[in-house]
Order: C-alpha cells, then sequence, then structure tokens
C-alpha cells in the first residue's frame, strides 16, 4: 500500500522503490503481493511513458493474464512494435475471448500495424458486441480504417 500512496502523492521514485521492494518479497504466500506490486510497477512506468521499462518488468510475467496483456500490449505499440502486441492481445484472448478491452485493444495494435482489413473485423467484433453509444471513438475509427483497408 505503501507504494500506491506514494505514486498517488507523485513521488514516484519512493513508488518505484516501494514496488520493488514488495516484488523482492520470498515465499508462497507473497506471491499475490508480488504480481499485484510488478503489475503497479508496470503501471507507473506505462503513466510516465517509460515503455521500455515497463515491458521489461512484463517481460517475466504471463499474457494470459489480462491485466498484463493490456500493460504488454500499450508498451509494445508506444515502441513500435504493435506485431508483438497484437501477439501478447491474442493470448489473452485465447483464455478470455469475450474480453471486450482485449478485442478493443487488438484492434488498435492490428490498425498500428498497418494490417487495417483485420483492425476492421476485430473493431466489427467490438462494436457488435458492445453497442457503443454512435458517437464512441470505436465507430469513428472503424469508418476510417474501413476506407484504407480498400
Amino acid at each position: 500500500l505503501t507504494g500506491l500512496a506514494e505514486w498517488r502523492l507523485k513521488q514516484n521514485q519512493s513508488a518505484v522503490q516501494s514496488f520493488r521492494k514488495a516484488s523482492d518479497v520470498g515465499g508462497s504466500e507473497a506471491a499475490a503481493a508480488r504480481t499485484a506490486a510488478m503489475k503497479n510497477l508496470a503501471s507507473l512506468y506505462i503513466q510516465v511513458r517509460d515503455y521500455p521499462q515497463a515491458q521489461g518488468i512484463l517481460a517475466s510475467m504471463s499474457d494470459s493474464d489480462v491485466d498484463v496483456a493490456l500493460m504488454k500490449g500499450v508498451a509494445l505499440v508506444a515502441q513500435g512494435q504493435a506485431a508483438a502486441a497484437v501477439q501478447a492481445y491474442d493470448s489473452a484472448l485465447s483464455s478470455q475471448p469475450g474480453n471486450m478491452n482485449l478485442v478493443f485493444n487488438k484492434a488498435l495494435a492490428l490498425a498500428a500495424s498497418g494490417d487495417y482489413a483485420n483492425a476492421t473485423t476485430t473493431m466489427s467484433r467490438f462494436v457488435d458486441s458492445t453497442a457503443p453509444i454512435g458517437s464512441h471513438v470505436s465507430r469513428t475509427l472503424l469508418r476510417e480504417w474501413k476506407g484504407k483497408a480498400k
């Protein structure tokens, strides 16, 4: 909790130290706390746009964890590695195919990789499944990508 409080107070260096200390605690009883600390640390790095650091933290974590896959995807796309981001999203989608956050982010990664045909198909799945309001960004992107997919 110390790291979260420090992060909230914008004491990022102290938060990093607290998260790292928590992630170093041994014992099987602390596994969940270690994982949470690593996720928080990666999230902090993403927030300050230190994507390589975030990716380094997340590299040892499973893509089947939705939080990990979402953060990996964001970090990878930000570093110009959209195809690797798609793989992270696909890995998590294999165990949670109905997770529309993953579907939406996969569509963004596909578009970032220049694959507008698959981005359109994936975003259509998101729109069909969630029925977002007419002005939702997904509908705007879908129209734009359909034009680029031709």
